[in-house]
Formats: structure tokens, sequence, C-alpha cells
């Protein structure tokens, strides 16, 4: 009985020795922290909570106090789907810029597809920077290359077989880079990965579609096309550079980490 007793006291005092979190806070929506290494991997860190809605934006400092809410004046029945929050990257002043995408049920549902997505990048105030235009699929992100940084917009409009991509020089000093994820958008596993990475995915029934994987340098190294009659891929990653990479199709993105 004592050895039990024994037992049942040191068995106590090892299980009260893990799990040492504390709550600090609880958002309402989904939220995410800006730091580098993560989402930032061009620059400094931000730094930041941020809060998508459906047509605002809240940034919270790391003290969970309020710094800023961005409203952003959308085109009727679009809500956002994914964002980028960033300083410097468009203009010398130290005011938030923030790329949208948004996407709109009502044009999908009225067969309007040239209209399902509409992209641009706007300022902290909500004023428009630079307006993308209406697509069918888009997507948006940041490379480093040749010393410079630039942002590169593919689009594909309805009834097209493949993308256009505008290459744009941006007048920065690209800090600050923080972008997310659509809230949809499935996530790849295991992840980290060694060997093999499962590539969740979603496309309409009876079509296909390119997936691109980028590494951290914005650099393409992989190509695979993808169909409806599947909802994922094996990536083989044996030889891949470990490190932090990225892919996206038809205006969907991921990443993830090869160890």
């Amino acid at each position: 009985m004592k050895k039990i007793i024994l037992f049942l006291l040191s068995f106590a005092v090892v299980s009260t020795s893990f799990a040492q979190l504390t709550l600090l806070h609880t958002f309402p929506s989904c939220g995410y922290f800006y730091t580098y290494g993560d989402a930032n991997y061009l620059g400094e860190s931000l730094n930041r909570y941020v809060i998508k809605n459906d047509n605002s934006i809240q940034i919270y400092k790391p003290d969970f106090s309020l710094e800023k809410t961005v409203n952003v004046n959308l085109p009727s029945g679009y809500v956002l789907n994914s964002i980028s929050v960033s300083k410097h990257l468009y203009n010398t002043d130290n005011s938030y810029e923030i790329y949208i995408s948004s996407i709109s049920a009502t044009a999908l549902s009225n067969q309007q597809y040239n209209s399902y997505y509409y992209c641009a990048i706007i300022d902290e105030n909500g004023s428009v920077l630079h307006n993308f235009g209406n697509a069918y699929s888009a997507s948006g992100s940041f490379i480093h290359i040749g010393g410079q940084l630039r942002f590169y917009f593919m689009k594909k409009m309805y009834g097209e077989t493949s993308y256009i991509t505008e290459v744009y020089s941006c007048s920065g000093n690209y800090s600050g880079i923080a972008p997310t994820e659509p809230s949809n958008m499935l996530l790849p596993y295991p992840n980290p990965a060694s060997s093999i990475v499962n590539l969740p995915y979603e496309i309409p029934q009876g079509t296909t579609a390119e997936m691109r994987i980028f590494n951290l340098d914005g650099q393409l190294v992989d190509v695979k096309q993808i169909g409806s009659h599947f909802n994922n891929i094996q990536l083989n990653v044996d030889n891949y550079t470990p490190g932090l990479y990225f892919y996206e199709y038809n205006g969907n993105k991921g990443k993830f980490i090869v160890q």
C-alpha cells in the first residue's frame, strides 16, 4: 500500500509539471500574430495581431490594445478572402498597406465569372492605392529577385486556359510583410515534412488546375497539375533544401516547412 501511495504522489508531481500555459486573451474571430520566421519572411516583424472580418480589418498591438481599424470599401456583395498587411512596401511613409483579395458569392451564383475575385492594395485609411480589377481567379505575392522587391499578380479570366502574370516594382524597402491565407484554406500535413508532404486542395468538379511551389526567395521550384477527382497531392520533398515553401493554385495559397 505504501508503494502505491508513493507512486501516486510521484505521478501527481510529474503530471503538474506539464501544461504551463496561461490564457492571455481570446479573440472573437480568427486572428494572426505576425512574427519573423512565420508569416513575415522578407523583413522585420510587424508584431501585430490582425483580425479579418467581412469588410474590415482590426490591427492590435502585442498588449491586445486596438491600434487601427481599417474599413474596406468593397464592391456590393463582396467579402474579404485573404489579406497581406505590410509597411514600407509601396510607399516610404509609416502607414499600413494592405493587399486584399475578396470574393463574391453573388457574382458566382449569377454566372458573372469574370467578376468573381476583386483584388486591390489599400492604405490604412481604406483608400485604394492600386486596383487590380476583377477576375475569375487571382492571387498576388512578393518576390525578392535581383536585389529588388517585386510584386507579381496572377489572374485568369473565365474561359481562358492560362494565367496572365503582371510584375510590378515596389518603391519601398520590403520590411514588415505579413501574408495570410484564406480562412478556408486546407492545411498541409505532416508539417514540417522530411520526405512526403500532403497538399490538400479543392477545385470544382470536372476542372483541372496548376499548383505551383515556390521557395523562400520566390523562385518556382515545382509545378503540379491537379484534377477534381482527387483532393490532395503527395509531394516528394526528399531533394528540397530545408526551409519554408509556399504553394498556390486558383488564387489559394499555403505554406509548409521541409526539415
